[in-house]
């Protein structure tokens, strides 16, 4: 393996990375935080945690999405599919996130 030390990479040399936990570490902890607190079912409004998570308007794609396939409107709808072929310098099996027009079949 390669000696990196001294490497600059950003503001950062090999060695230096910051030791905070990584924005995936994070949010996978709110997600712990946030089922234990809809565990509860006296929990009736958003809680401020989910603000911070991200993601605000997810459910509305995923309701689009389903609603694209349910009714097969034949829309475009943007989707993770499995790669094959479309992007050549990917493997077969990748997921890409592309435009698609989903329907009822596949």
């Amino acid at each position: 393996m390669a000696d990196i030390t001294g490497t600059v990479v950003g503001e950062h040399t090999a060695g230096s990375w910051p030791t905070s936990p990584s924005r995936a570490a994070e949010v996978a902890a709110m997600e712990k935080q946030l089922l234990e607190l809809y565990a509860d079912p006296a929990v009736v409004t958003k809680p401020e945690l989910l603000t911070r998570r991200g993601g605000a308007f997810y459910s509305e794609a995923a309701v689009a999405l389903i609603a694209s396939l349910l009714g097969d409107r034949g829309d475009t709808q943007v989707v993770n599919v499995r790669n094959d072929g479309t992007l050549p310098f990917l493997g077969e099996e990748a997921v890409i996130e592309v435009p698609a027009r989903p329907a009822d079949v596949g």
